[in-house]
């Protein structure tokens, strides 16, 4: 498995960060909770694909394209 290069930064950086910039959007606060989440799940998703399907450079095979499509269940 791989780390995201964010791993390295302290989550409560990047909450600040990140409710900063949607602060300064207009975003309300709530939203960006449940955006935030929603964020968070997903890349857990993507821990279940294969590196060699996330990386390739190549087009997916339908097989391929199943296991992308299955990652945010």
């Amino acid at each position: 498995m791989r780390a995201s290069p964010l791993a390295i930064v302290p989550p409560a950086l990047l909450h600040f960060h990140s409710f900063e910039k949607v602060a300064w959007g207009g975003l309300a606060h709530a939203l960006f909770v449940s955006a935030s989440a929603s964020g968070l799940l997903h890349d857990m998703g993507e821990l279940s694909v294969p590196d060699e399907i996330l990386n390739t450079q190549a087009a997916l095979s339908d097989e391929e394209y199943e296991v992308v499509k299955r990652h945010s269940e």
